[in-house]
């Protein structure tokens, strides 16, 4: 009976060792992500003097925090004019023009939404396999 009992416990020790390691996966699988979708947006970003294109890489949050039950990342420019590019804007004097947005944002998130759950599954099942 004391082998049943110590073989249980050992196989608890394992599954929580693996529910560790899970969330050690999905946090690589983030942070893997999130840089893909910075390098989207640096990417798609129009370039004049490279700043800002630059900033995508310095303003955003690549390493998952914790919040609560929640890990977050975030994609930003601090750049004052970011918004306008991505967006579009009115042309100044000329009445009713405007400049179409880029939508760099938009394409790196989108691009986060589409790999994201792909890279979870992946680390997992490499997980689970071992």
């Amino acid at each position: 009976m004391a082998k049943f009992g110590e073989n249980i416990k050992k196989r608890m020790d394992e599954l929580k060792k693996k529910g560790e390691n899970i969330e050690k996966a999905i946090i690589r699988a983030q942070t893997d992500v999130t840089i893909r979708a910075v390098e989207k947006a640096a990417q798609e970003t129009p370039v004049d003097t490279g700043q800002l294109q630059a900033h995508w890489g310095s303003d955003s949050t690549t390493t998952p925090k914790k919040y609560g039950n929640k890990y977050t990342t975030e994609l930003a420019n601090n750049i004052g004019y970011a918004s306008y590019i991505n967006n579009g804007h009115r042309v100044r004097g000329k009445s009713g023009k405007r400049t179409k947005g880029k939508y760099m944002q938009e394409q790196a998130v989108k691009l986060y939404k589409e790999l994201l759950p792909k890279l979870i599954n992946e680390n997992i099942e490499k997980l689970v396999k071992n």
